[in-house]
């Protein structure tokens, strides 16, 4: 984010950057302390039973001891029966597993937590974890992408049934040709915002949303304390 709020400088006429005088660096420091203003202590624990190689990796921010009873109290009442853990844990017993603390950290929010317990589902390479902890958006975007394309793979023909004639009817729409001059033309209509952020000044929405923005509300409240 650091590096978002310097690159403002280059998008800024000197004439702006002289009247508004603003400390990259604190207007940066301000909109961390306001998104994240707090830091608390999660710990990264496994579980596993004696004579089988079932583990799981889980984090928690409360003690170890109460995150226990809670796993207990979710198989015993059915929760989430559908989980390799919990049908680990009917089979082998509820009170019969062993748990370890493998690290604390303290983290800003759920994600950072997610990204502690991800590091360690990545090194001890858990089997009882249905899914991972954390994704970040270029491997969700890639994962997303590939089960797409495993769909459509499959279900060809039922695709091809459902509406036989779209393609032949839309053949323009779909060429990459068209697409192109559709990106071209968002692309000419977009903006930078002195706040460093960018909008659609053809659509009213675009706008008002990046007026919303955390980003832009920090920003605004800094133009108004120099002002």
């Amino acid at each position: 984010m650091r590096a978002l709020f310097h690159s403002m400088v280059a998008f800024c006429p000197e004439v702006w950057r002289k009247e508004c005088e603003i400390d990259l660096n604190t207007l940066h420091d301000n909109v961390q302390n306001y998104m994240n203003p707090h830091k608390y202590l999660v710990r990264a624990y496994k579980i596993w039973w004696d004579g089988v190689d079932d583990l799981y990796v889980g984090c928690t921010r409360s003690k170890l001891s109460d995150r226990m009873t809670n796993h207990r109290f979710a198989c015993r009442r059915g929760r989430r029966v559908g989980q390799k853990f919990n049908v680990a844990m009917k089979k082998h017993g509820v009170n019969s597993f062993n748990y370890v603390l493998l690290g604390t950290r303290e983290v800003h929010d759920r994600d950072e937590q997610r990204q502690f317990e991800q590091e360690w589902i990545d090194e001890l390479q858990p089997n009882l974890n249905s899914y991972a902890a954390f994704r970040s958006a270029e491997y969700t975007k890639v994962y997303y992408r590939n089960q797409a394309i495993k769909w459509l793979g499959a279900h060809r023909e039922l695709v091809r049934s459902r509406n036989p004639g779209y393609k032949a009817k839309h053949k323009k729409k779909l060429g990459s040709k068209w697409q192109e001059n559709v990106r071209r033309r968002h692309a000419a209509n977009k903006i930078r915002c002195h706040c460093g952020g960018t909008y659609n000044v053809a659509l009213k929405h675009h706008r008002t949303t990046h007026f919303q923005t955390i980003i832009h509300q920090a920003f605004v409240r800094e133009i108004a304390k120099h002002g």
